[in-house]
Formats: C-alpha cells, sequence, structure tokens
C-alpha cells in the first residue's frame, strides 16, 4: 500500500512529531510512505524515517499569515 501525509511543513510541532512516528512504524510494515509538503526544509526533517519519500509542492508554499487559510 502506499500512504501518504500531506503537512503544511517541516515546523517542528506535535503534528510533525507523530506523522513521523506513524511514517516510521507504517515503513516497518512494508508499506510505501510518502510526504507531501509545501516546504522542502524545517527542524523536523531530521525525525524523517529513513526510506520516507518526500514531495514538495512546486512552487513551494512557505509558511506564513495567510498560508494556511481556505
Amino acid at each position: 500500500m502506499h500512504i501518504a501525509i500531506v503537512m503544511h511543513d517541516w515546523n517542528a510541532g506535535g503534528t510533525e512529531r507523530v506523522a513521523m512516528a506513524l511514517a516510521a512504524q507504517w515503513l516497518r510494515d512494508g508499506h510505501r510512505v510518502s510526504t507531501v509538503t509545501g516546504a522542502d526544509e524545517g527542524p523536523a526533517m531530521e525525525w524523517a524515517p529513513d526510506g520516507l519519500e518526500v514531495v514538495t509542492t512546486a512552487p513551494p508554499v512557505p509558511r506564513s499569515m495567510t498560508s494556511r487559510l481556505t
């Protein structure tokens, strides 16, 4: 199975920590796991498990006061 995790960016918060813990377990279970984010760098990238595919939107969507409004 291919699992995609959608996150705004790689900010080092609780959402990113939980997402990377889930990704690590799914990879250990033999699944293909990707993240889709609006940024290609940030402090939480150090938590990314080996084997995780990182996909960044083109163009990137950097965090700003309005970047998460719909």
